[in-house]
């Protein structure tokens, strides 16, 4: 164990970069490498005797870990009329502690806010132990306890990340399960709640996936094409503790998918269905909610081209039905079918998938001209809402205040709606001058319906151009 303190130390002192120790026995030589510049009084000295034998030395594992800070100052400005906060300086600080010993992984995360930075939830506020996880595997099995990150398929049914950027973690605090004992199959398991804030969500999750690698469940070796299939099951459960409505408690989603890939072809396909959720979000609508993602991409000879299509209609799904901030407690993850893109100004423009309705397109084309290595992109993404239709319900075992309905919008899959949400047309042309040199030229038309994104705070909401 004094060989752990060392190590321990090591990381601390490395801390602002990134920290590596290996804890390893002491052979009374010299001290570990991990002892850098201070020795704890503890640590054993060099005039001890050394081991008797190599195969009597003891694999302690290893740790690893990484520290990050973040610090702003704030000023007034007078322009954009910014106010400084009452605490004029704000720090988000991570550190993380990985340790690691034959098929055991374990790990902590150390999160403290002084205050949050300005443009982060400020319910990120003080210090604690927000992240901490063991993992073992088996043969065939492999399994988690405590807090964890996993995604189903696209994530249209279960996606949980961390991104500390845009101050987003939903990870689930439970147990996971991992099973690849038959050939070409994988099952996954889990069972929690979700990570609030310095707190958890009121919901329980609880989801099953499995995906079957075709080929390789009937060993197709001399087959090139490929295909997988998949199907996830998720449900949430919250208590109904409302005095007026009868909320269902256990609300279920299911999806299913498959890819296909063979030659320079690939096509994919995702389907997800969510019974009756109402929800603050969806203004309490009973009605179900449904997705489908359609994908195609074709790889040639310097050429490169994709397309994909998005319905989605009542996609919401969180552990908290009255959470309605972006950020709150998300269960799934609807992709938003615009571009990446590499250069600031477009970034200035983001686009949010609009989770109670919309439709979407994106097709895109690269082409490399040989001769000059020039490359060219274009993309076209653009985003409608859905062709709805009234959804009138008068349910009054459901609704028993007068005069209150389950009235909403729901769609079918018909054609685009009339409302734009979102235009992108992006061309771009990149010629290498030489190792160090490269010119890169870009055209953006850009479109954002501001009556729906808010991303100004026009008086007169419009369209917003770039």
């Amino acid at each position: 164990m004094k060989f752990k303190n060392i190590a321990i130390t090591a990381i601390l002192l490395g801390a602002t970069t990134i920290a590596q120790a290996q804890l390893k026995p002491y052979t009374g030589n010299a001290l570990p490498d991990t002892a850098i510049a201070t020795t704890p009084a503890n640590v054993p000295t060099s005039h001890q005797e050394p081991a008797k034998a190599a195969d009597s030395e003891v694999d302690f594992g290893q740790i690893h870990g990484d520290f990050m800070s973040d610090f702003q100052t704030y000023q007034a400005d007078t322009i954009i009329n910014a106010v400084v906060p009452p605490q004029k300086m704000g720090s988000n600080n991570y550190m993380n502690l990985l340790y690691y010993r034959g098929k055991l992984t374990a790990g902590v995360r150390f999160e403290a806010y002084y205050p949050a930075l300005q443009g982060y939830d400020q319910r990120y506020s003080g210090v604690g132990m927000v992240y901490r996880f063991a993992n073992y595997k088996f043969d065939d099995l492999e399994i988690t306890a405590g807090n964890f990150y996993e995604q189903f398929g696209s994530g249209m049914a279960l996606r949980t990340y961390w991104d500390w950027n845009l101050g987003y973690d939903n990870s689930i605090d439970g147990f996971r399960a991992k099973y690849t004992g038959i050939r070409g199959t994988t099952i996954k398991g889990l069972i929690g709640r979700q990570r609030f804030y310095f707190d958890k969500g009121p919901g329980l999750v609880r989801g099953i996936d499995g995906e079957i690698d075709v080929k390789r469940l009937l060993n197709l070796k001399d087959y090139t094409t490929t295909l997988t299939i998949g199907g996830s099951f998720v449900s949430k459960f919250q208590k109904d503790d409302d005095p007026l409505l009868k909320l269902p408690e256990n609300v279920g989603l299911w999806s299913g998918r498959a890819a296909l890939t063979g030659g320079r072809v690939g096509l994919q396909a995702e389907y997800t269905y969510k019974i009756n959720d109402p929800s603050a979000s969806n203004r309490y609508l009973y009605h179900y909610g449904e997705a489908l993602l359609l994908g195609a991409t074709y790889t040639g000879k310097g050429l490169g081209v994709s397309l994909q299509v998005k319905h989605l209609n009542n996609m919401n799904f969180r552990s908290d039905r009255g959470a309605i901030l972006p950020q709150d407690l998300m269960i799934n993850y609807l992709p938003a079918i615009t571009p990446q893109v590499s250069y600031r100004l477009p970034t200035l423009y983001p686009y949010a998938t609009q989770i109670n309705g919309e439709i979407g397109f994106q097709g895109e084309i690269n082409y490399k001209i040989k001769p000059t290595n020039t490359k060219i992109l274009l993309n076209v993404s653009l985003v409608n809402n859905i062709d709805t239709n009234r959804y009138q319900k008068n349910d009054s075992a459901n609704y028993p205040i007068p005069g209150y309905q389950s009235a909403g919008l729901v769609s079918d899959f018909k054609s685009f709606g009339k409302d734009q949400f979102y235009r992108n047309i992006n061309l771009e042309v990149n010629q290498k001058i030489s190792n160090k040199f490269k010119v890169v030229l870009s055209y953006y038309y850009i479109m954002l319906n501001n009556n729906f994104l808010f991303l100004t705070l026009s008086e007169k909401p419009e369209k917003v151009h770039s």
